[in-house]
């Protein structure tokens, strides 16, 4: 089996198949010295690599057909026009599987280029379906039955709630804060050469970036506390 991960999950895998099937014979095909290990891909049951080293390699590895090919976060191909996509269509492989924590559903585009690597040409050609489905809301309810139960039968969709029981009901909470009519006002940075502004204008366009700055922390603005409110810039 072959599986195209992002890079700061590979040692998250080969830890994984370690603690779970410690008897899995686990191939880190990564990195510049890569290459030769090609030769030993027989002597292993998983080989894990990148989306980079996918791309890189991918004239080497169509030339090899996989029991397996796995997609992890596989929103990685959700362009169909990317390289990553591209590769990954041309692998060979009896099996496939795309694994992805990301809604699959919230861009129709997306989905195609996922299914067009699971099962090509379920979905036609991607100019036809652009043009067909080109979003969610300006399909008719009876099409979009349709295509829902189309792809029901190759998709396993399980809730937080389903893979850990014992996960924490989530909460929300609402602070409102309200500011003194000492702090309401804003004041811009000490050396910058900028004019005062009301409360409810905003600071003006060339405060918004003091001069010779580049990093983002001298951009902030905060509440001057200990200054009078600026006399409100007349409209």
């Amino acid at each position: 089996a072959l599986a195209a991960v992002p890079r700061s999950l590979v040692f998250n895998w080969i830890e994984e198949a370690a603690k779970f099937t410690p008897r899995l014979r686990v191939l880190d095909y990564t990195g510049p010295n890569r290459h030769p290990l090609r030769d030993e891909f027989g002597d292993y049951d998983l080989i894990i690599t990148t989306y980079g080293t996918l791309r890189s390699d991918i004239a080497e590895l169509t030339q090899i057909e996989f029991d397996y090919l796995i997609l992890d976060e596989a929103q990685a191909i959700k362009n169909a026009d990317s390289q990553a996509a591209k590769a990954a269509r041309l692998l060979k492989g009896r099996h496939r599987l795309a694994m992805s924590g990301t809604p699959i559903e919230n861009h129709l585009g997306e989905l195609w280029s996922i299914f067009e690597f699971l099962n090509p040409g379920i979905l036609g050609t991607n100019p036809v379906f652009k043009k067909h489905a080109a979003g969610a809301a300006a399909m008719e309810e009876e099409d979009r039955n349709v295509l829902a139960k189309a792809l029901k039968p190759f998709i396993l969709r399980r809730t937080k709630k389903q893979v850990v029981d014992d996960l924490p009901v989530g909460l929300q909470q609402f602070l409102v804060t309200g500011n003194r009519p000492s702090t309401a006002t804003w004041s811009p940075p000490k050396g910058s050469s900028t004019s005062s502004f009301g409360p409810t204008t905003g600071p003006p366009s060339s405060a918004r970036r003091p001069p010779n700055s580049t990093s983002p922390r001298s951009r902030c603005w905060r509440p001057s506390s200990d200054s009078a409110r600026p006399p409100a810039t007349p409209a």
